[in-house]
């Protein structure tokens, strides 16, 4: 029926069958394809969707109902996805599990192991067991020349359980290729930020910590610029513990901006960040016990 929700568009949008088919296929084809009755080669639905100026992710989006697919609802779901939900990832477990008892899909196949994985670490607090379900990924990743952007969502999820060489190594890599999306959208900018901030994250657990600070001031730099508050907080936090660690003068503005930021989750009401800051509190004063 891809053909009837094409039809649907373009009337609403006052476009005539021969504007759309100009240049692309006979108004008679074109025709014949808005009634089901033929298909088209994927370059001509490309064309066509450029002329109804709509990119294929709003036309499924349309064509699904306005609403997302079975799969896309797991992968925003998992993209989305800020610090370890057992709840949200059990979700995601099962959904995913129905869809490949359905049909197969190695993107799915792999959220899947890294969930499990996840789930793992939240229950055992063992990275070893946990990193034998990034591994079963890796294996996949580290034989392909070239990066995708759901491959490197996974990449971005699976640094930290490998040792800190290796980890800090495909996180290089990762970035490197990332700079082929840079005139994609912000997603680029926000990525590689998150994997920079993932980095920090494991420079602090190997006591790297001039390392964590030099890297965790870009972080901050990055998300302040693009304004994501909940990264900055979390940062900032991060900030504060390491500048103890190393012996430095705290930055009372850093304090301050911390505490601003809190109340501006205050207002949006956003319960996510104050717990996760709660939770990254309580690793980081752990760590402050570690000499």
């Amino acid at each position: 029926m891809i053909g009837r929700t094409i039809k649907k568009i373009r009337i609403s949008k006052g476009y005539t069958q021969k504007f759309i088919s100009e240049n692309i296929i006979h108004q008679t084809s074109y025709s014949k394809f808005e009634l089901d009755k033929i298909q088209l080669t994927t370059e001509n639905f490309i064309h066509i969707l450029r002329k109804l100026d709509i990119s294929y992710a709003e036309f499924s989006f349309i064509h699904n109902d306005y609403d997302l697919d079975e799969k896309e609802k797991i992968i925003q779901t998992f993209i989305n996805l800020r610090f370890i939900d057992e709840k949200v990832l059990q979700e995601i477990i099962n959904l995913s599990t129905a869809y490949l008892n359905k049909s197969y899909d190695s993107f799915l196949y792999d959220i899947l192991q890294l969930c499990k994985g996840f789930i793992k670490l939240k229950m055992t607090s063992d990275f070893k067991i946990a990193s034998k379900y990034a591994k079963i990924i890796w294996s996949r990743l580290e034989r392909t020349d070239i990066w995708y952007l759901s491959d490197l969502y996974l990449i971005n999820n699976i640094l930290f359980l490998f040792p800190l060489e290796t980890s800090i190594s495909i996180a290089d890599l990762a970035i490197t290729r990332l700079e082929k999306y840079s005139k994609l959208d912000n997603r680029y900018k926000l990525l590689a930020l998150t994997i920079q901030y993932n980095v920090v994250h494991l420079l602090i657990r190997a006591n790297e910590y001039n390392s964590a600070y030099i890297m965790n001031e870009k972080v901050i730099y990055g998300f302040k610029e693009n304004k994501n508050y909940f990264q900055t907080s979390l940062s900032l936090l991060r900030k504060g513990f390491l500048e103890n660690k190393l012996g430095k003068q705290p930055d009372h503005t850093t304090s301050m901006l911390l505490i601003n930021l809190i109340g501006v989750a205050e207002i949006f009401d956003d319960r996510d960040l104050v717990e996760r800051l709660k939770e990254e509190e309580k690793y980081l004063r752990r760590l402050e016990k570690v000499k």
